[in-house]
């Protein structure tokens, strides 16, 4: 239990130094220490192999889930710059309908004049 305790306050250094801090990470951490002293406590057997083994197994999930986040991110990004393009794309051809229109307008009145 003592070095999966220790493994625990390793990561949460780790994550303790990093900038910006992973606040969220080394808060889940200490539930982990918590939940491990409340393990102990019970008196139930179990590797602390295992258990160390099941952490890791978590923190990688939870890295490889932030670079899909962000890859969400950045995809929702290139989303709305589109869609700002667009809505200027179409703004833009709604005038030079207008103008179209107008002109059309114009050289019929002129035909009419004729």
């Amino acid at each position: 239990y003592a070095s999966a305790s220790f493994e625990f306050e390793e990561k949460q250094k780790v994550y303790g130094n990093r900038f910006p801090k992973d606040y969220a990470m080394m808060q889940e951490l200490e539930k982990g220490k918590e939940m491990l002293s409340k393990c102990k406590q019970s008196g139930k057997d179990f590797s602390e192999e295992k258990l160390l083994e099941f952490v890791e197994g978590n923190l990688e999930k939870r890295k490889l889930h932030v670079k899909y986040l962000n890859a969400v991110k950045l995809g929702k990004n290139a989303i709305e710059s589109m869609q700002k393009k667009s809505k200027s794309y179409k703004e833009e051809l709604l005038v030079h309908t207008q103008q179209a229109v107008d002109w059309n307008k114009a050289a019929m009145c002129c035909r009419e004049m004729k």
